[in-house]
């Protein structure tokens, strides 16, 4: 691939875009080489007007292979302990006897006493001495998070054990009067059936989930894990099985020792037979399961260990949401899926440490420590833990059923309509405990996916969506394979041949206009050397990306071939996608360099047009006078040093892939063609890439990223508003005008459509539809322009005018001769046998009739059509017996010094409207 000329602060060839434009303007092309070694052909890369420096991001991608490498934890420590000590909450001590003994109708307040102490100003100030104690563990160190949970667990194990042993010991007089019967009958009875009475099961079901909600505690440091595709399936199901064992056992110990209620008279209690007879019924009862939150405290062996136990299962838990839930967001932060969060992904140390996320939630739980009253927000919580369940169960199940290759879960049980049916009954179930907050979980989802779905982070999760797109798309084109053609499910699909598609921004977004969500555009650059596997799989990337920024709909094709007309040819026959997904119409822009380029070039390009009417596939041919190429326009650059991002080629650009109206560079290189300066740009290289210092430090890049902004803004006011106006002409609403569509012979009505097309776009949306035909003779005039009207009445065209002219109404201008004898004077030759490419007196005779009639259009056009926002015109039919030189000369002459022009070739026997 041709080296880009270095920038240099000495160099001569950098001039000011304000300099340079007008001239560009008005100028024509000199090239005159073959037109695929232009340097809007030969550079692969997108154009841009800055270099990309390498951002604080990439070094974050770049260091993700050496990231935390510090303290790595294995399944037991990283995983089967954190789900342990999460899912036994302060449930465990408070509840459990509860939701046991329930059948009593003058129950408490579900969720009103979570905890043992008054909620007073004491509370917020115990609690925020505990919440800075718990924010200073992770700070020290991962090891000592470890080390503080374990430690942890074993004192909850430890009051386990002394609640079990606790119930086969002698009771004593305060435990007979609290409820206890030890290992009974009587405890059994009462407990056995249910009798919710005022408790729903919703309610008993609110109080025990927030005690299972810690089975993600494992995932959730997946980051730091030694292995976690093992860590983490066999940490979470032994911890499953741990604590729901637990829980059973605890219910059974629970359901035959303790009676739901009791009076705490030991003299009633000592010899109770039947708990439906006690006294204290009537007026409420202060004791027992249902009623006395610390039954298992009073039935244990040595009371202060259960104490112990609640603030271990608490501590534990806040610890392990504490150190989760920032990395967690510290993950969302680095795919920067919403604004201004970024700078919460930031990591210190070899673990990477989310300390300002850490900072974060000791806010945010100082905030809550404050208010004083957790009741109010459980529900919520309820509803959006239990919808990450339900996401979580719909992904698996989604990328089943999409059949998704990478998708292998190992669990040897899994079923995809399992997962379906679990992530359904989490919706129920989030309904069936608080509707309002379900309702509310669900907006607040539809929203969030709502903004990531418009914003398309740059981010690869490897989305099960994107199968279930391509098993759409699929599906939809295999069986549009046997639709059969009609005229109402006509859609113009363009191949637009563009050379490097950045290079001719205009062309591009004019084709963009007429097929924009409607219709396929593929976009084809044609080169004639051969391109390295790793550099092309790059180069398509790098375009994909010009074309989301430029807000582009196409599917882009490089493709090598020996001449152009030959590439267009085999993307006229390959490009696509079945019958229907492919090219029924070749844009090309108009070769404004005809007059001076070489025969073969010349050739070749009209060749293009035999060719697509060979293949019965319409053309496009698009005019603008001041050109469509910009490639003088951006800045070559030089490429950046491999030491700095470690790109796999030297020849891997560092370019950002942004629009030129984004950041259109003050200062522009241009390409001198001539030999003395291709060889000088050779020799200097080296020296040159010397004079350009490339930052290697995040520091020194957001110092060079800042002077650049500041540079570029005190420049701003040297960018040529005519250039910016002409590169973005088709990106911008167009201002109210007319589109004269001069319909010149019955093409299938691609003529009419095209305009059509582009008027319901809204950038073309304030312009009106002109029609203009030419008659044989004036007779005709009349009825022409009748049976126009008709038909387009017929076809549901707006228009606002139809006029007819005479072709036999006069002769052509005198001009428009002087016009045509001008141009074409530089291939007239003497004699009767013309030398390749030129034309004959005998020639211009032959053709004298189409000559007249192309001059005599010219004037008509001069005259009505001067002033249009768009010109639409038939292409003369292209044919082997028509010199190119001639054919060119027609268009010349018709389009010289009008409004942007669009020639439309169809086919007769292929109806388009």
């Amino acid at each position: 691939m041709e080296s880009p000329i270095p920038i240099s602060p000495g160099s001569t060839t950098s001039r000011r875009a304000s300099s340079i434009f007008p001239q560009y303007l008005r100028r024509k092309s000199q090239r005159k080489d073959s037109t695929l070694v232009s340097e809007s052909t030969t550079n692969l890369w997108p154009f841009m007007v800055e270099e990309k420096q390498p951002t604080l991001y990439d070094y974050q991608e770049q260091d993700k292979g050496t990231r935390g490498v510090g303290f790595k934890f294995g399944w037991v420590n990283g995983v089967y302990i954190r789900t342990v000590l999460n899912i036994w909450g302060v449930m465990l001590f408070l509840r459990m006897g509860w939701i046991t003994g329930i059948q009593f109708d003058g129950y408490q307040p579900i969720m009103s006493n979570f905890h043992i102490i008054d909620e007073q100003n004491d509370t917020r100030l115990y609690a925020t001495i505990l919440l800075i104690l718990i924010a200073i563990i992770p700070l020290i160190g991962m090891d000592w998070e470890a080390k503080t949970l374990f430690v942890l667990l074993m004192i909850l194990l430890v009051a386990i054990v002394n609640y079990l042993v606790g119930t086969f010991i002698p009771m004593s007089k305060e435990q007979i009067a609290g409820g206890m019967t030890g290992w009974t009958n009587v405890a059994i009875t009462a407990n056995l059936w249910p009798d919710f009475n005022r408790v729903s099961v919703a309610e008993v079901f609110s109080v025990f989930f927030p005690s299972v909600i810690g089975i993600f505690a494992g995932a959730s440091m997946s980051g730091d894990l030694r292995d976690p595709n093992e860590a983490i399936p066999k940490g979470t199901f032994l911890a499953i099985l741990t604590t729901s064992s637990m829980y059973c056992l605890l219910v059974i110990f629970l359901g035959f020792t303790m009676l739901p209620y009791a009076s705490g008279d030991y003299a009633e209690m000592v010899n109770i037979l039947n708990p439906k007879n006690i006294s204290c019924l009537p007026n409420n009862c202060s004791f027992g399961l249902t009623q006395d939150y610390q039954t298992m405290a009073l039935s244990s062996a040595f009371s202060p260990l259960i104490y112990a136990g609640i603030y271990a299962a608490t501590i534990s838990s806040a610890l392990g949401s504490y150190v989760c839930s920032p990395r967690i967001f510290q993950a969302l932060c680095e795919d920067k899926l919403f604004p201004y969060i970024h700078y919460f992904a930031k990591g210190y140390g070899k673990a990477n440490d989310p300390r300002r996320g850490y900072i974060l939630t000791f806010l945010i739980a100082l905030v809550f420590i404050m208010i004083g009253e957790l009741n109010a927000i459980a529900p919520i919580i309820s509803n959006f833990f239990m919808a990450s369940f339900c996401l979580v169960n719909m992904a698996c199940f989604h990328s089943s059923f999409v059949g998704s290759p990478s998708f292998r879960p190992t669990f040897k049980y899994y079923n995809q309509w399992v997962s379906l049916l679990t992530g359904l009954l989490c919706v129920a179930i989030m309904f069936f405990l608080d509707w309002i907050s379900a309702v509310a979980t669900i907006v607040i989802m539809g929203i969030i996916n709502l903004y990531i779905s418009n914003k398309q982070p740059d981010v690869d999760w490897g989305s099960s969506t994107r199968g279930h797109v391509y098993n759409n798309a699929l599906s939809s084109a295999l069986k549009l394979n046997y639709c059969q053609d009609h005229v109402k499910n006509f859609r113009p699909s363009i191949l637009l041949l563009t050379g490097n598609p950045s290079a001719r921004i205009p062309l591009v977004e004019f084709a963009n206009n007429i097929t924009k969500n409607r219709s396929l555009l593929m976009i084809g650059h044609i080169t004639n050397f051969e391109i390295q596997q790793d550099i092309r799989e790059r180069v398509i990337n790098a375009q994909y990306g010009w074309m989301l920024k430029r807000k582009i709909k196409a599917f882009y094709i490089l493709l090598e071939a020996a001449s152009l007309s030959t590439g267009a040819k085999t993307l006229l026959q390959v490009a696509g996608l079945g019958r229907k997904l492919s090219a029924n119409i070749i844009m090309i822009g108009y070769k404004s360099s005809w007059k001076d380029c070489i025969m073969e070039d010349l050739f070749d390009y009209y060749s293009i047009m035999l060719k697509a009417l060979e293949m019965s596939v319409g053309i496009c041919i698009l005019r603008l006078q001041e050109g469509l190429d910009y490639a003088d326009f951006f800045e070559q650059t030089p490429r950046m040093p491999d030491t700095s991002l470690n790109w796999s080629s030297p020849e891997s650009p560092p370019f950002i892939l942004k629009p030129i109206d984004e950041r259109f560079d003050f200062e522009v290189n241009v390409v001198e063609e001539s030999a003395e300066s291709n060889n000088k740009s050779s020799k200097n290289q080296s020296s040159s890439n010397k004079s350009v210092n490339f930052p290697t430090t995040p520091n020194g890049l957001q110092q060079q990223a800042s002077r650049t902004d500041r540079k570029l803004a005190q420049m701003k006011s040297l960018i040529p508003h005519d250039a910016m106006e002409a590169i973005n002409q088709f990106s911008e609403k167009q201002p109210p005008g007319s589109i004269d569509i001069w319909w010149l012979t019955e093409d299938g009505g691609l003529t009419i459509l095209i305009p059509y097309l582009l008027q319901i776009n809204y950038l073309w949306s304030d312009c009106y539809i002109r029609v203009f035909a030419v008659a044989k003779s004036n007779e005709q005039v009349d009825q022409i322009q009748a049976d126009m009207k008709v038909l387009l009445d017929r076809l549901r065209i707006p228009y606002t005018d139809v006029q007819v002219y005479s072709e036999s109404d006069g002769e052509p201008s005198d001009l428009s001769k002087e016009r045509f004898r001008s141009t074409i004077k530089k291939f007239l030759t003497k004699g009767d046998v013309a030398a390749k490419g030129k034309l004959t007196m005998g020639d211009l005779c032959k053709f004298e009739a189409k000559t007249s009639m192309y001059l005599r259009i010219r004037d008509l056009l001069l005259l009505h059509s001067k002033q249009a926002t768009l010109v639409v015109m038939t292409l003369p039919l292209p044919h082997k017996d028509i010199m190119a030189s001639l054919f060119m000369a027609w268009l010349e002459t018709i389009t010289e010094n009008m409004p942007p022009f669009l020639f439309v070739r169809g086919r007769k026997n292929v109806i388009a409207i």
